[in-house]
């Protein structure tokens, strides 16, 4: 009987060791839907309904800054699929992402390119 029991309380702990080590290393990108800004003044804006839109930072911030729209998906919990609408074409970039508290890291899927962005605002 007190070998059982120990055979028990032990399957227990382990159990219990697994599941916290497991749920640290979970993969979850969290939620990108709101507004971004890097440290150089590029913000990039998801919306609920897919959309997406990003505005790169022009010299001193100056008007003329390059904008780009179009629409994204979340193809798995920590990958993103970013579609640009152009009137001379569509394309196509897929990113490795996460957000922790009110940090967005995106990540070219396959390179090592690599933007941070703080929340903006909603």
């Amino acid at each position: 009987m007190k070998n059982k029991s120990f055979t028990l309380w032990f399957s227990v702990w382990v159990m219990i060791a697994l599941l916290i080590g497991c749920s640290r290393h979970r993969a979850t990108g969290g939620d990108p839907v709101g507004t971004w800004r890097a440290e150089d003044g590029e913000t990039v804006h998801f919306g609920k309904d897919g959309s997406y839109s990003l505005k790169a930072a022009s010299a001193g911030n100056q008007p003329g800054a390059a904008e780009m729209t179009g629409t994204y998906t979340k193809t798995d919990a920590t990958r993103l699929t970013v579609e640009t609408a152009s009137t001379e074409r569509k394309s196509e970039a897929v990113y490795d992402y996460s957000v922790s508290g009110d940090q967005l890291t995106l990540r070219g899927a396959g390179t090592e390119i690599v933007r941070v962005y703080k929340r903006a605002g909603n």
